[in-house]
């Protein structure tokens, strides 16, 4: 089956299939997000999200259910303490992310060290470009990522939204196959996000 259609939109996400062939910029990670779920964690204000700030890279807790709360740690690359020669990722977890977070929480993130499931997403930075092929949009964190701590990601992808749905309106571009219309539009479109981006 084959479909065809005047204007395609790419939103693969950050592991994009499209992106390397029509961005010259790949995505930069540094450090990753290492994920644990906490169960029945006592929270400093439940409800609420959560940065610890310590000596170590920060660490994001915020509920996700009733009983659950996720905990990102972010972890930068190479780095000694979480070294395979040092015992690994857990071993940084549990000996150097675990004494600096609040006492209440320690129970439940050792819980959740020992249970074992860990899950990592790599924290990568790719600057935004102007859309420039005929025919084509790029949205989302296949053409522009930032470190998630920022908080920015779904901020962005919905402001995204609103504003290409205004710029490709009927009334500003009546065709979507008027690709040089849309790509007019579309260096609109790059300049009008650009205070949104990082």
């Amino acid at each position: 089956m084959q479909y065809f259609g005047s204007l395609t939109v790419i939103a693969d996400g950050y592991s994009s299939k499209f992106r390397r062939h029509y961005i010259k910029h790949q995505p930069v990670s540094r450090s990753k997000f290492w994920g644990l779920e906490l169960i029945d964690v006592e929270l400093p204000r439940p409800r609420y999200g959560h940065v610890v700030l310590s000596d170590n890279a920060p660490v994001l807790l915020y509920q996700i259910g009733t009983h659950e709360t996720r905990v990102l740690v972010d972890v930068p690359d190479n780095l000694p303490s979480a070294s395979l020669k040092n015992g690994g990722i857990k071993s940084h977890l549990r000996h150097v992310v675990l004494p600096s977070l609040p006492k209440s929480v320690r129970p439940s993130f050792e819980a959740a060290l020992d249970k074992g499931v860990l899950r990592s997403m790599p924290n990568s930075w790719l600057p935004p470009t102007t859309n420039k092929t005929l025919g084509m949009v790029i949205l989302g964190d296949a053409m522009n990522m930032r470190h998630p701590l920022t908080g920015g990601g779904m901020t962005v992808a919905f402001n995204d939204v609103v504003l290409l749905s205004k710029l490709l309106s009927p009334e500003q571009v009546p065709d979507l196959g008027d690709a040089r219309a849309v790509l007019k539009q579309m260096s609109k479109f790059h300049w009008q996000r650009k205070h949104l981006t990082s």
